[in-house]
């Protein structure tokens, strides 16, 4: 079992097996947060909202993941923000919110 908590400026990871989902938290926007989610066995990677794309794609290159989902919770610009360049970066990504 691992738990990493860091200040503001550094990621949180989260993972008690390796068929666990690593959870990777990172600040994003001045007042946001950015999550991850990543399943080391299938190599899926999710994000959680979207505030910031260069945000995400800077931190799927540092841990070579590579987004195959975005999870988006509803449609205000800090939450869908990085679709777009994430989409430019990802163009097989599946993207799903609320209708």
């Amino acid at each position: 079992s691992r738990t990493t908590r860091q200040s503001r400026n550094m990621a949180t990871t989260t993972s008690t097996s390796s068929t666990d989902l690593v959870v990777e938290q990172f600040p994003c926007l001045s007042d946001n947060y950015g999550f991850l989610l990543h399943d080391p066995v299938s190599g899926d990677t999710a994000a959680i909202d979207t505030p910031d794309g260069n945000v995400y794609h800077q931190v799927l290159q540092d841990k070579g993941w590579t987004l195959t989902h975005i999870f988006n919770t509803h449609h205000h610009q800090d939450h869908v923000g990085g679709n777009q360049v994430l989409l430019e970066q990802y163009p097989k990504v599946q993207i799903y919110g609320p209708a």
